[in-house]
């Protein structure tokens, strides 16, 4: 059950592949650098994929921090908010695959898309 008043920081990514870790190092820096409220959670999602829908679940806003192909040049920062994050299911060789177009669209699908959505 969503609670209204809370707040998810999701970093994703695989540390091991170089800069597709860039969330997981974002939120790191967040959690080293300064302190939270207590409605504020931050959570090193990795390459977690679907286990994070219950988390999703209990959030009404996220703040997704993760490596994405924006098409602009490596290392340009992309913000996008709502509808404009990717949420829809691709084609994939394998359940390792799944992502957070994956989960997105799982959230859509179950209901539990957050109030607020935003994606850096």
């Amino acid at each position: 059950m969503t609670n209204p008043g809370q707040v998810l920081v999701l970093g994703l990514g695989n540390i091991i592949l170089q800069d597709e870790g860039l969330g997981v190092w974002a939120l790191e820096r967040l959690q080293a650098r300064y302190q939270f409220a207590d409605h504020v959670r931050l959570m090193d999602g990795g390459t977690l994929g679907l286990d994070l829908l219950p988390y999703l679940a209990e959030a009404a806003n996220v703040l997704l921090l993760d490596a994405v192909d924006s098409g602009r040049s490596p290392g340009a920062l992309a913000r996008l908010e709502g509808d404009a994050v990717p949420a829809q299911l691709a084609l994939k060789l394998s359940a390792h695959q799944i992502g957070l177009q994956e989960l997105l669209a799982a959230a859509r699908f179950q209901g539990v898309w957050p109030r607020r959505l935003v994606l850096w």
